[in-house]
């Protein structure tokens, strides 16, 4: 045993995925001649196009949400303003009487 957990996601599932399917196809237009085969290997041969204008469309949506003040699944930036969750420091901008120093 490597140590390694068998279950944790690996990087490279899905691209070995779509290089299996992309060979699978390449393979079955190659050797076969007939409907079945034809049309197997478009399916296959048609995943990994899907698979990346998918994976850019979803860079966009993400991209465009972070733009407009989203951090992760919905929630909205407070742009530095108010206490950081876990933070022992208090809100940054506020007033430095309440920590004890005096300015003048």
């Amino acid at each position: 045993m490597t140590g390694r957990n068998e279950w944790a996601p690996s990087p490279w599932r899905w691209p070995g995925l779509l290089a299996a399917a992309t060979m699978l196809g390449l393979l079955g237009a190659l050797l076969g001649q007939h409907a079945a085969w034809l049309w197997m290997s478009w399916g296959l041969l048609v995943l990994p196009p899907i698979v990346v204008v998918a994976a850019v469309a979803r860079a966009g949506r993400l991209a465009r949400r972070r733009r407009a003040g989203h951090r992760g699944r919905g929630r909205k930036v407070e742009g530095g303003k108010g206490r950081r969750r876990g933070s022992s420091l208090p809100p940054a901008g506020g007033s430095s009487s309440r920590i004890g120093i005096e300015g003048g």
